[in-house]
């Protein structure tokens, strides 16, 4: 009982700091990110993971061209 308890307690605790990472990579984390944080904290690692789609340089270069247009 004492071990589950202990990894929920981890897993909301990673997605707030998982949260707060990303954040702050773009944005001042002040009071008001408080309610996203505790929100936010129930995604646990998935947290860290879509911030690092959102913040990260995955989707910040320009997309590659598949097919060139018609002249």
């Amino acid at each position: 009982m004492v071990i589950e308890i202990l990894l929920c307690i981890g897993w909301y605790i990673c997605g707030g700091v998982g949260f707060i990472f990303w954040w702050s990579k773009d944005h001042d984390a002040t009071t008001t990110e408080i309610p996203m944080i505790l929100i936010l904290g129930i995604l646990g690692p998935f947290t860290f993971i879509l911030g690092w789609f959102v913040h990260g340089e995955t989707f910040k270069s320009p997309p590659k061209v598949l097919f060139k247009k018609r002249k």
